[in-house]
């Protein structure tokens, strides 16, 4: 998660690759039991990426295991 946060802050990490990085800080959080948290990071980059197929996948993962 540490490290995420430091990647997050770089220029050159944007587009996609910002939103691979939230896709993995919700699998870290989640993971960490912080499950609203990281079900709100996948909505948002579903909302605002909606072909981004392995976000999409993960909410319907974890909203089916709830």
């Amino acid at each position: 998660l540490c490290v995420i946060q430091i990647l997050k802050k770089k220029k050159e990490i944007n587009g996609d690759k910002s939103f691979s990085l939230l896709y993995f800080e919700a699998l870290a959080l989640h993971g960490l039991g912080q499950e609203t948290q990281a079900l709100k990071i996948v909505k948002n980059i579903i909302r605002i990426r909606p072909h981004f197929k392995s976000a999409s996948s993960l909410l319907l993962e974890w909203e089916t295991d709830k």
